[in-house]
């Protein structure tokens, strides 16, 4: 009965209809990391992480952090998140081989960025997933295991802070999506009324 019903339907209408209507339904393509500079031309933030179908951004800074990333459910969550983060903005991204273009970072060997799960403000430590980012790829990748850092970083000229805030996505589709859909349903249409006349 299906073969015969999917049959009747495509004697009916043209293959070039088809085509045509198919090219006008809207895809949806994931968005591409931004990389968001200050003036003096050092990455400050990254925008445009994917992970599990979210969207994550990361901003950089030196200094004191004062609360533990809560976005994830745990330390293997959190690695994951910065495993997406280091394929996606630096293992082939255009500041990998540059550590010192990553705000606060003056190294130009390397620059370490630290995910911070735990905040210890009795002694002074950040714990969390340390990112190398070497100048000649040799180093790049995680620190196994939790690492601990002093808080504040600022008397280091190589490790930074990844604060990691998640993407507010859109829940209406852009207008080119609906008039890309009112095209491909206006063919539909016309195809359907020449066919009747």
């Amino acid at each position: 009965m299906l073969v015969q019903c999917s049959h009747y339907l495509f004697s009916k209408i043209k293959p070039s209809f088809v085509f045509i209507a198919l090219l006008c339904i809207p895809f949806s393509a994931s968005a591409a990391v931004v990389y968001v500079t200050d003036t003096n031309g050092q990455v400050t933030a990254v925008s445009g992480i994917e992970l599990n179908g979210d969207s994550f951004d990361v901003t950089f800074f030196d200094g004191t952090y004062t609360s533990a990333m809560q976005l994830f459910g745990g330390r293997q969550a959190h690695r994951n998140f910065v495993n997406a983060f280091a394929a996606q903005a630096f293992i082939t991204g255009p500041y990998d081989a540059a550590p010192e273009s990553i705000f606060g970072c003056s190294d130009t060997e390397s620059c370490s960025i630290m995910f911070p799960l735990f905040v210890n403000t009795s002694n002074s430590t950040v714990r969390g997933t340390l990112y190398v980012n070497d100048k000649d790829d040799v180093d790049d990748g995680l620190v196994s295991g939790v690492t601990t850092l002093p808080n504040p970083l600022s008397s280091t000229s190589n490790t930074v802070f990844g604060v990691v805030s998640r993407t507010p996505v859109a829940a209406v589709p852009e207008p080119s999506s609906y008039a890309m859909l009112l095209v491909g349903l206006g063919l539909l249409g016309v195809a359907t009324r020449k066919r009747q006349a």
